[in-house]
């Protein structure tokens, strides 16, 4: 089966296709798409975070940093670490920015009439 070369199959992702991937998309910012975007950004991806409206980005990005507070106080994140990951993550309410990423996680909690 050919494969379009603007998608690539999770399941069959291989070193050379993971090598092109640099800027990750994750659409919802709740715990899940937090610890994913904590993750990605972690091991050196730039990361987008989508929140549907500004109130949620906020509460994304808040989460996000007591997250990396925690990690810390645990003693598993060094100060220098939490910077890097907040420096490589950007949030924005713009679905259309996705289309500058190289790869779009969906982590939008199980309301279904959001992820339509």
């Amino acid at each position: 089966m050919e494969q379009d070369q603007a998608t690539i199959d999770f399941f069959t992702l291989n070193v050379q296709d993971a090598n092109r991937i640099s800027y990750i998309a994750i659409v919802g910012g709740g715990v899940m798409g937090r610890g994913i975007a904590q993750t990605a950004a972690g091991v050196g991806f730039d990361v987008l975070i989508i929140e549907r409206d500004d109130e949620s980005l906020e509460k994304s990005r808040t989460k996000l940093i007591e997250m990396l507070d925690a990690e810390i106080q645990r003693w598993a994140l060094t100060s220098n670490e939490k910077r890097a990951i907040i420096s490589r993550t950007k949030f924005s309410t713009e679905l259309t920015q996705v289309a500058d990423c190289d790869m779009v996680i969906e982590a939008i909690d199980e309301d279904f009439a959001a992820k339509k």
